[in-house]
């Protein structure tokens, strides 16, 4: 018995002591990844063109404003910088695995970033909190004593237009061949299937999650089929298509219709 014990205590402390290394080579992974971010940059010698770049600025309307030095101030507080590889921009729907245009809209402001970047009165003045609302510093204190976290939005924005230029890459980091040499040895022991798992439970993750994930985006697609034949079922009916032809109950053609696509929905939720 007193061997058994030894064996299992031996065992369970080989065990920790291997869980100890694989959190300290993921915490010099991290380390690692942090010097590559943080390298030096370094500007090219020939700078190259990769995708294109869009922002809001001012119309020529606005900017023979008496005002438009701080129209321009409030408007760079919500120009929504975006890039993208191609132009026109195009956005990647992973719901419906296909590229849809990319829309440009204003962001908006919200009392957290007004207070941690202090924005000044002078240009909260260009927001409103509602269509015909202007924001005064008396209402802003009673907005953010209130616990609001609402939205504010421009009060102009028919003076922005959105500007769509090619995005040049100018900069570089400059490069650490020793430490990625040893991420890579990292990289290599931390992928490999004897140790990944573990290292995966140790850090929270579990792959019953993405299971779990999986069914959910499953179960959804199975809902907006289901939606789309009622609809298709109703415009039938407002058409006098297919069997409401034959004089058929819309209550009673709807509820047979609906019942058998959804029925096995609700059965398995």
């Amino acid at each position: 018995m007193n061997k058994l014990n030894r064996d299992r205590r031996e065992r369970c402390r080989r065990l920790k002591e291997r869980d100890r290394w694989l959190l300290s080579l993921e915490k010099e992974r991290r380390e690692l990844w942090n010097q590559l971010r943080d390298a030096p940059l370094q500007k090219l010698d020939e700078p190259y063109q990769k995708g294109w770049e869009r922002f809001f600025v001012l119309s020529e309307q606005a900017k023979r404003r008496k005002d438009a030095e701080n129209l321009q101030a409030a408007l760079t507080l919500i120009r929504n910088y975006q890039r993208c590889p191609v132009n026109p921009f195009r956005l990647y729907r992973w719901k419906s695995r296909r590229h849809t245009p990319w829309e440009h809209h204003l962001s908006c402001l919200r009392p957290s970033r007004i207070l941690s970047e202090r924005v000044s009165l002078e240009l909260l003045q260009y927001f409103r909190i509602r269509l015909r609302e202007p924001l005064t510093h008396q209402r802003l204190r009673e907005l953010i004593g209130s616990g609001w976290n609402g939205k504010l939005r421009f009060r102009y924005p028919e003076y922005a237009v959105s500007q769509v230029q090619p995005y040049f890459i100018t900069h570089s980091r400059v490069a650490l061949p020793e430490v990625e040499s040893r991420l890579d040895e990292v990289n290599t022991i931390l992928e490999d299937p004897a140790y990944q798992g573990r290292l995966w439970y140790l850090m929270g993750y579990s792959h019953k999650r993405w299971e779990r994930i999986d069914e959910e985006i499953q179960d959804r697609g199975e809902e907006r089929l289901a939606m789309r034949e009622i609809e298709e079922t109703l415009e039938d009916f407002y058409r006098g298509e297919g069997d409401f032809q034959q004089g058929h109950s819309l209550r009673v053609i709807f509820l047979e219709g609906f019942f058998s696509v959804c029925g096995g929905i609700f059965l398995t939720s």
